[in-house]
C-alpha cells in the first residue's frame, strides 16, 4: 500500500523545521502567506553551556496557533506495535507530526548520527512495499524536501528514551473553514524589528562565560554550534528578501534596499566565513582560539543591529 500527501515543500532560506511545516501548508492554501517566513518574530539567546541558539519568538508560533492551526497532541494505544496506527493517523487526518530523536531520523539531515534533539517530524505518508515513511525535512544545508525515512529508522527514532517532547504524535487542523489572505502589518513589522534591535544590543550585557571544556567532553556542541552559522546566514538571505518585498509595496526606497541587500550578503559571508574558521579550531582542539572567534561574532551581530536601524530609519511608515 501507498499513501503520500501532495505537498510542496517550502523552502526559503529558513531555519526551522516546525515553521516550514506550517508555511508550507499556508501557502498551498494562499500564496499571500509567503511574506510571513521573512518577518523579524526572531531573536539569539545565550545559554551557560552554549555560545548562541537563534528561535523564532513566541508571538510568530501564537501568530499559528491563535489564528490558523489546531494543534493537538496524542499518545498511542500500543506503544509497542505504533506503526499500524499512526498509519490510520496518516490516512485520515490532514496533517500529523511524529515525536522522535533526531539522532535515529532522517540520513539526509545534520543531526543524524550526531546529535540527540526531540524534534516533531511533518510525516506526510508511507510506502508499505518500499518500507519507508516520507516526511518533510532538511538536509545539511537546511534546505527542505519531502524525504524518504526507512521504517527501522522510524521506529528507533520514536523509541528512543532521549526525547524531551511531551505526547507521541499530534494532529494539525485549520481553526476556521475559511484562511483569509496575509497581509504585512507595517506597524507590527516595526514593533518586532525594535524588538529585535533590543534582543541585539542587550545580547552581550546577558552572555554567560562558556566553558569550553564541555566542547571537549561532547563533541555533538560542534555540530551544534556550525548548524546555528548555517541557520543565521540562511535568515540573513531571507532579510534580503523580505527588504524586497517592503521595495514592492513602495515601503523603501530601491537605492536603500540595493544599499542594504548588500550589506546583508557582506554579513552572510562574513557568518559563513566565521563558521569555517570555528569548525578548523574546535576540530583541531585549538581552543585559546575561540575568544577572537566570540570577537568577530559580536562584530556580526553588531552589524545585524545596525543594519535594522537603518531599515526603520528609511522605512516610509503608514499615516
Amino acid at each position: 500500500m501507498r499513501y503520500i500527501k501532495d505537498l510542496k515543500p517550502y523552502n526559503k532560506f529558513w531555519g526551522n523545521c516546525i515553521v516550514n511545516m506550517f508555511l508550507s501548508i499556508l501557502t498551498k492554501v494562499d500564496s499571500s502567506y509567503d511574506p510571513l517566513a521573512y518577518l523579524n518574530y526572531y531573536e539569539y539567546t545565550y545559554y551557560p553551556d552554549e555560545i548562541f541558539h537563534l528561535d523564532y519568538t513566541k508571538e510568530y508560533y501564537n501568530f499559528f496557533g491563535d489564528n490558523i492551526f489546531n494543534y493537538e497532541t496524542f499518545y498511542f494505544k500500543d506503544k509497542n506495535n505504533f506503526l499500524q496506527e499512526f498509519k490510520d493517523i496518516l490516512m485520515n487526518n490532514l496533517y500529523a507530526t511524529l515525536n522522535v530523536d533526531l539522532y535515529y531520523w532522517n540520513s539526509a539531515g545534520y543531526y543524524f548520527n550526531k546529535i540527540h534533539t526531540s524534534h516533531l517530524a511533518f510525516v506526510t505518508g508511507f510506502d508499505e512495499e518500499k518500507d519507508v515513511f516520507y516526511a518533510y525535512e532538511d538536509d545539511v544545508n537546511l534546505s527542505y524536501e519531502i524525504r524518504e525515512i526507512p521504517t527501522s529508522e522510524v521506529i528507533q527514532a520514536y523509541n528512543s528514551p532521549r526525547k524531551r517532547f511531551k505526547g507521541d504524535y499530534r494532529i494539525l487542523s485549520f481553526k476556521n473553514d475559511f484562511i483569509p489572505p496575509f497581509e504585512i502589518d507595517i506597524k507590527q513589522f516595526i514593533k518586532c524589528t525594535e524588538q529585535l534591535i533590543y534582543n541585539l544590543d542587550m545580547l552581550f550585557d546577558n552572555r554567560e562565560v562558556v566553558d569550553k571544556k564541555l566542547i571537549l567532553e561532547d563533541s555533538s556542541k560542534i555540530y551544534f554550534y556550525s548548524n546555528e552559522f548555517t541557520k543565521i546566514s540562511n535568515r540573513l538571505k531571507g532579510n534580503k528578501l523580505l527588504l524586497c518585498a517592503l521595495k514592492d509595496k513602495g515601503l523603501l526606497d530601491e537605492h536603500i534596499t540595493d544599499e542594504l541587500n548588500s550589506a546583508w550578503e557582506e554579513n552572510c559571508t562574513t557568518w559563513k566565513n566565521i563558521q569555517g574558521v570555528y569548525l578548523k579550531h574546535c576540530l583541531r582542539n585549538n581552543f585559546a582560539e575561540l575568544d577572537s572567534i566570540e570577537d568577530k561574532i559580536a562584530d556580526a551581530f553588531m552589524s545585524e543591529k545596525e543594519i535594522w536601524e537603518e531599515v526603520i530609519e528609511n522605512l516610509k511608515k503608514p499615516d
